[in-house]
């Protein structure tokens, strides 16, 4: 999807806290497989997201959260979430919590529908066309 819509939108992996900390409460045999604690530096989130990252073959750009977890209580991020940011800095398109409301297709779809509502039109030379960056109005 990165790849596809390159033309139209950036794409980031934002990553936040461990939602799999093995530290953590939770009893899920993830969590203890990946036997990874809740980084406690900033450095240490660094590297767990590295990991992530690596393991996953994710090639989508990543940024990281600070300790203060600023964009995870921002965005209500944990434990995953999309969204789509217009160049005007407002969300044009909010995806459910995770895991559960974690759903690619839904961004597709709308990135399917803001791409044609979009597309140039034949106008006149003194009427310019709109672009494929200017977001649509909030939904």
């Amino acid at each position: 999807m990165s790849r596809r819509f390159a033309d139209l939108a950036a794409f980031y992996v934002v990553y936040i806290r461990e939602a799999h900390a093995a530290d953590s409460n939770w009893s899920e045999r993830l969590a203890r497989e990946l036997n990874i604690n809740q980084p406690k530096t900033y450095q240490a989130r660094v590297e767990v997201a590295r990991k992530c990252l690596v393991g996953l073959k994710i090639s989508i750009p990543c940024l990281i959260d600070n300790m203060n977890n600023t964009t995870e209580k921002a965005y209500a991020g944990w434990p995953d979430r999309l969204y789509v940011v217009g160049k005007d800095g407002k969300i044009a398109y909010a995806g459910a919590r995770g895991p559960r409301g974690f759903k690619p297709q839904e961004v597709r779809k709308w990135l399917l529908q803001y791409k044609s509502s979009t597309a140039p039109t034949s106008k006149p030379a003194s009427q310019p066309a709109k672009t494929a960056g200017q977001p649509p109005p909030n939904q």
